[in-house]
């Protein structure tokens, strides 16, 4: 998992946990994420964009380009804004999982 926030990668890891989904990395999104990627074993990775960000143009693309051509593995986008509603942990968390899952071919 990448984002920016430091609390919204807590955030998200703590309903992704609770929904049964096993988090393997939570860095920030940046260059880090490759050394990550390559340490675990990654079925999939989730960018969380927060809104307001300055990102340089092309860069969140980069990022994701490089992921699906050196690493094969999906990437699920997470509009932190969305999140930051907070409609309910368990249903948030739910829903991010069963999309990874549909993702990666799991049930």
């Amino acid at each position: 998992m990448a984002s920016d926030s430091e609390a919204q990668r807590a955030y998200l890891k703590m309903v992704l946990e609770r929904s049964g989904a096993e988090i393997v990395s939570s860095v920030p999104l940046d260059h880090r994420l490759f050394g990550r990627i390559d340490q675990a074993n990654v079925d999939a990775v989730l960018v969380d964009i927060e809104e307001g960000t300055d990102y340089s143009p092309g860069y969140v693309e980069g990022l994701v380009d490089r992921i699906q051509q050196q690493y094969k593995v999906p990437v699920l986008f997470n509009d932190s804004s969305s999140s930051a509603v907070k409609p309910s942990k368990e249903d948030l968390g739910r829903k991010l999982s069963q999309k990874l899952t549909t993702l990666i071919g799991r049930s």
